[in-house]
C-alpha cells in the first residue's frame, strides 16, 4: 500500500493545525487548531500526537485538558521514538501534571529524551542525578548530562 497520499494528508492537517494555532496566517481558532492537529495524529504523525498530548496536558490557549487522551498521544508518539513526546511525558511524572508524581517513572522517559538531546531532559536529568530525585544520588553521572553544543 502506497502511504504517500496519506503522509501528504497528514502533513497538510500539522500545518493546518500549527496555522490555527498561531493565528498569524488566519484567525486563532483552538478548535479548529486541535482538529487538524488530532487528524494528523490519529493518522500517525508522531510531532503531531507529540503536540496534541502536550495541548491536551497543559489546557493550552483555551483547550481543556484531557490527561487520558493526552498521555494516549504522547505514548503513541514515544513508542515511535519522538524525543519531545518522551520529554513531555517525563516531565508531566516529575511535575505529577495529569498523573500522580513519580520520579522513577519521569527518570525513565527524561533520560532516553536526554540521550535524544532533548536539552530540558538533560538539565532534569543533571538536577536528578545530583540531588538522587527518582535516581542513585550520582554527581559523576550528572555531570554528563551537559547542554554545551560541540
Amino acid at each position: 500500500m502506497n502511504r504517500q497520499p496519506i503522509r501528504a494528508i497528514s502533513a497538510l492537517s500539522w500545518i493546518w493545525g500549527e496555522l490555527y494555532l498561531q493565528g498569524k496566517v488566519v484567525p486563532r481558532d483552538a478548535q479548529k487548531a486541535v482538529a487538524y492537529i488530532e487528524l494528523a495524529a490519529e493518522m500517525g504523525d508522531a510531532s503531531a500526537q507529540s503536540k496534541l498530548g502536550y495541548l491536551l496536558l497543559k489546557g493550552d490557549i483555551r483547550v481543556p485538558t484531557d490527561p487520558k487522551r493526552a498521555f494516549h498521544f504522547l505514548h503513541l508518539a514515544a513508542e515511535q521514538g519522538f524525543g519531545p513526546a518522551r520529554l513531555n511525558l517525563g516531565v508531566a511524572f516529575y511535575r505529577g501534571i495529569g498523573v500522580e508524581r513519580d520520579l522513577r517513572k519521569a527518570a525513565e522517559f527524561l533520560h532516553i529524551a536526554a540521550l535524544q538531546n532533548e536539552d530540558r531532559a538533560k538539565v532534569t536529568m543533571k538536577v536528578m542525578y545530583s540531588h538522587g530525585q527518582g535516581v542513585a544520588e550520582d554527581l559523576a553521572k550528572a555531570a554528563t548530562f551537559s547542554t554545551r553544543k560541540s
